[in-house]
């Protein structure tokens, strides 16, 4: 009986530890922020502030909550169901120069892993509307989620930077982030990927 209540116990501990909020993107993003260095920045008309040098490195292996995302076409995914999958996740706006010169070359990653298991979303500051307008004239062939600044902040901690491409493993942890990829960066995302 003893060994039942032990082992009984150890399983609840276990359900906990594991699944403890401590091991979330925000949850590592918010212990960074108590360390990370605080950087002094003035903007025009004098008004000074401060902004935090957190690295991507800090939130590797978080795990991504579970929250629901609607695509632009109105369809919805809860995060839960990408589990045994890989998942991209690429931030953008449009506005964004060097989000749109990273377009081409994601496209054609896109189209090599067409027959495989990988999710490809990317995740826009830009309304429905404006989305739209934007694929009239352009081509970005990952899963389009708009409004993406709630998801942003809830999940994630905050800007990491525009753009940036995060990989998610089978178990929605983070495994790798690249900000503005270069040649060699988008090589070695391929090479996560395949």
């Amino acid at each position: 009986m003893k060994a039942i209540k032990l082992l009984l116990l150890f399983c609840v501990f276990w359900m906990f530890s594991c699944n403890s909020p401590k091991n979330t993107i925000l949850a590592k993003y918010n212990n960074c922020m108590e360390h990370a260095e605080k950087i002094p920045f003035e903007i025009e008309g004098g008004v000074q502030g401060f902004t935090h040098n957190v690295k991507p490195a800090c939130v590797i292996g978080g795990q991504l909550a579970d929250f629901e995302m609607t695509d632009i076409k109105g369809i919805k995914i809860n995060t839960r169901e990408l589990k045994g999958q890989i998942s991209v996740f690429h931030f953008w706006f449009i506005k964004c120069k060097p989000c749109l010169e990273e377009m081409p070359d994601l496209n054609k990653l896109r189209e090599k892993c067409k027959d495989t298991n990988i999710n490809f979303f990317a995740i826009s500051l830009d309304s429905v509307a404006q989305l739209q307008l934007f694929f009239e004239n352009h081509e970005f062939n990952f899963r389009q989620f708009p409004n993406g600044q709630k998801i942003i902040e809830e999940q994630l901690g905050g800007s990491w930077g525009y753009p940036s491409t995060w990989v998610f493993d089978k178990e929605n942890k983070v495994k790798r982030i690249f900000r503005k990829m270069s040649a060699e960066d988008l090589v070695e995302l391929e090479g996560l990927l395949m």
